[in-house]
C-alpha cells in the first residue's frame, strides 16, 4: 500500500485551496493509500474549535476535518511550534492529533511515498 502525505500549511478559509485538498486526501484512502496529514505554520488554524466559517460564507473545514476517521484517515499530526507559535492549546482542536516536533515531522516524512502540501 502506498503511502500518502498531505501538508497543510494554508490558513482554513483563504482560498480553497484547503478543501481540495482534504478531498485529495479523502478521494486518497478510497484508493486504498494510507494517508496522513500534517498540520504546520498557518495550516493548524484547520484545527480550532472556535472557527466561524459563516463571516466569510463557506462551510467550516472542521466538518471536512471530522469526516477523516469515516475514511479510515487516522494519522494526523500538527507541528507542536505551529501550535505554540498561534497559541493553540491541543484542548482546542476540534479532534484528537498527535503533536510532533521537528524530528518527529521529519520521521513521518522520510516514511512517505508521496508528499503533497498546500
Amino acid at each position: 500500500m502506498k503511502r500518502l502525505l498531505l501538508i497543510v500549511s494554508t490558513p482554513a478559509y483563504r482560498g480553497s485551496r484547503l478543501s481540495e485538498a482534504i478531498e485529495a486526501a479523502l478521494v486518497g484512502a478510497v484508493f486504498d493509500f494510507e494517508v496522513s496529514v500534517l498540520f504546520v505554520e498557518a495550516g493548524v488554524s484547520a484545527l480550532r474549535t472556535d472557527q466561524n466559517a459563516d463571516e466569510y460564507g463557506v462551510k467550516t473545514i472542521s466538518r471536512m476535518l471530522n469526516s477523516l476517521s469515516t475514511y479510515d484517515i487516522e494519522r494526523v499530526y500538527a507541528c507542536s511550534d505551529s501550535l505554540a507559535g498561534h497559541q493553540i492549546d491541543t484542548d482546542a482542536l476540534t479532534f484528537s492529533v498527535a503533536a510532533l516536533d521537528e524530528s518527529g515531522q521529519a520521521d513521518i516524512i522520510a516514511e512517505q511515498d508521496i508528499v503533497l502540501s498546500v
